[in-house]
């Protein structure tokens, strides 16, 4: 998984000149990548320095779980596709908060 200063770079701009509550800016971090992409950035990321065995991350798709939940709403969390403003607005939020105090401190 390659850096993608540029999406950070303006989707942290749009969070400022477009409406917070509309959308779910932050999935647009993530949407150049596959699930195993991210997968196997999670797993690089959890990995302790110098373990050599190897790691698997294993999780319940959302396919499989909207077939195991069938009359449940809530995917949101997972999915990024918070159903009120109020929680899209703490998602964006968020991020700001994230670019500001850790990315910007990595940088």
């Amino acid at each position: 998984m390659s850096p993608q200063g540029g999406i950070r770079g303006g989707l942290y701009s749009s969070l400022f000149t477009l409406h917070p509550s509309l959308d779910n800016h932050v999935r647009a971090v993530y949407s150049p990548f596959t699930v195993e992409e991210i997968n196997g950035k999670i797993v690089e990321m959890l990995r302790p320095d110098g373990m050599q065995a190897p790691v698997e991350l294993v999780f319940q798709g959302i396919d499989g779980l909207h077939r195991a939940c069938p009359h449940y709403l809530g995917d949101w969390y997972f999915t990024g596709r918070y159903p009120t403003p109020g929680g899209v607005r703490l998602c964006n939020g968020a991020f700001v908060e994230y670019v500001e105090n850790v990315l910007s401190n990595r940088l």
